[in-house]
Parts: C-alpha cells; structure tokens; sequence
C-alpha cells in the first residue's frame, strides 16, 4: 500500500471515528429527552428505541476499524504476556495468525453485507418499525467497516511479517505495544 493510501485511509478511519463519537452523543441526546418527557410530561417518544439501536451498529462498525488501527480493542493477552518474555518470535507468529483471522472473518463478513445491503437496496425493503425505515442504508456501515478492517489487518499482518523478517524488529517487542508507528513506515 502506497504511503499515501495510506494517509488516506487513516483518515477516513479518523472521519468514522468522529462519527462514531457523534452517534454517542446522539444516544445521549435521544434517551435523555425520552427519559425527560416521559417523566416530566407523561409522553411516550415511541422512536427513540428504534434510533438508539440504529446508532449502536453504526458506532460499532465505524470505530472498530480506528480502534483496531489504535490497538485498543479487547484481547485476551494472557498467553501474550508469558510468551512475550520467552519467545518474541512465537509471539510475533502468534500475532500473524490472529490478524489473519480477522482479516478472513470480516472480509466474509464484508463481503455477505454488501450482498445483504444491495438486495435490500434493489428490493427496497424497510424496517417494520415505528419509522419504516430502510434497511439499506442501515446495513451499509457493515460493508464499509468490515473494508477497513480488513485493510488494518492486511497492514498488521505486513508490520508482523516485517518484524519476524528483522531479528532486531522482534526482540524489542512486546504484547501491549501498538504496531502504528512501523507500519506506517511499512507500508
């Protein structure tokens, strides 16, 4: 990947994280006010459940790829931690096998939601909720996400197999370390 593909698709990640940010404070807005009104006025706002589940899958598919690219998502780092003083090679092995894996499972899962998305696009279906809305346009964050994780994997598993390569490039790592700053020079 060239470095200015690179830098671009940093910042659509950064983008869809300020998105995703922004359908938090979203979610806070709309179960404030339906908390406010139905307490203080005795009305029910029938939408806001319907908008707040809507907002979830969007902040999960557009902040797990900056998430991912950060190295803050959630592992179990407990083999990490006692192969990280024996062996750095297997720990680096350890790391290209993982982030192959989610590169295969979101590229599945990215490929069967673009089809998912286009048929409800073509055949126009809508949610049977309050708001009827379309489900297209709900699904698509899916696809769009499951994209850039798949290109933060790749670039992962190219740092991996670049630090196994350099003998030096593995012996300082460590489990916790976050590969960003050598696969931006990587790649």
């Amino acid at each position: 990947m060239s470095h200015k593909l690179g830098r671009f698709v940093d910042m659509v990640m950064l983008v869809m994280a300020w998105l995703g940010a922004i359908f938090i404070m979203f979610i806070l807005f709309v179960v404030s006010a339906g908390a406010i009104s139905r307490y203080f006025f005795h009305i029910s706002i029938t939408w806001t459940t319907e908008l707040t589940e809507y907002s979830l899958l969007y902040i999960t598919f557009l902040l797990a790829p900056w998430v991912l690219k950060q190295d803050r998502h959630v592992r179990v780092d407990i083999l990490l931690n006692i192969i990280q003083s024996k062996n750095k090679r297997v720990l680096a092995i350890i790391e290209i096998v993982g982030n192959l894996l989610g590169f295969v499972i979101f590229g599945i899962l990215g490929y069967y939601g673009m089809l998912v998305t286009v048929d409800n696009f073509v055949r126009h279906v809508t949610n049977p909720t309050v708001l009827a809305f379309p489900k297209a346009p709900l699904l698509m964050v899916i696809p769009l996400g499951c994209i850039l994780l798949v290109v933060q994997f790749a670039r992962r598993v190219s740092y991996w197999i670049n630090a196994l390569r350099k003998r030096s490039g593995v012996e300082h790592l460590h489990a916790e370390e976050s590969p960003e700053e050598l696969i931006d020079e990587s790649v």
